[in-house]
């Protein structure tokens, strides 16, 4: 999703806003083209649509990459490992909590146990994609399914378990969660 469809689906979708939010895109990468000290580049990423995209890698601290990812978690993308390995990984839960499925950006052989297990709680079960099969135990897997809401997202999230995790256990789970949904959504149908 382009940085213009992320704005859309954030906001009302009103044609100026749009307008605007362009504008404000293009000062951010004129602003770029000045990049030259690590002093410009902190005053830059305070823009509110500055991307570490446009920041050379030489330039790249610690305090930057984090002030951009607090702002959008999929910047963990741009941001360098051995400022990701920092301070046991902080950028890569602050990513985690500003967006779900920044998992996907952090690079797999970072991806620790602890990461994937936040990126599952804040994701309700949705980023298991996006986990290393060597993390995937039953029980992990089986925590994503209950973190699902509805149990169409619980038979989606079941395309990312391994097939030998896959019983009798894990197929109730589903059946039950849609069963207490429909008796919930029947209750709710009568008050």
């Amino acid at each position: 999703m382009s940085v213009i469809e992320t704005y859309i689906c954030s906001q009302d979708g009103s044609v100026l806003m749009v307008i605007e939010n362009i504008i404000s895109m293009k000062k951010a990468r004129v602003q770029s083209e000045n990049l030259t000290t690590r002093e410009r580049c902190m005053e830059y990423i305070k823009h509110p649509l500055s991307k570490l995209e446009f920041i050379p890698e030489k330039l790249k601290t610690f305090n930057m990459c984090l002030e951009a990812v607090k702002r959008d978690g999929t910047q963990v993308q741009y941001t360098p490992k051995h400022i990701l390995k920092a301070k046991n990984h902080e950028i890569c839960f602050e990513a985690l909590k500003q967006c779900s499925y920044a998992l996907k950006y952090i690079p797999e052989e970072l991806r620790t146990l602890e990461l994937c297990s936040e990126a599952i709680k804040n994701s309700r079960g949705h980023a298991l994609q996006y986990v290393p099969e060597e993390i995937k135990t039953y029980e992990f897997c089986f925590e994503a399914l209950r973190q699902a809401e509805t149990a169409i997202w619980c038979a989606y999230i079941m395309n990312y378990v391994p097939e030998k995790y896959k019983n009798k256990k894990l197929y109730d789970h589903l059946l039950i969660k849609d069963i207490f949904l429909k008796i919930d959504e029947w209750i709710h149908g009568i008050i």
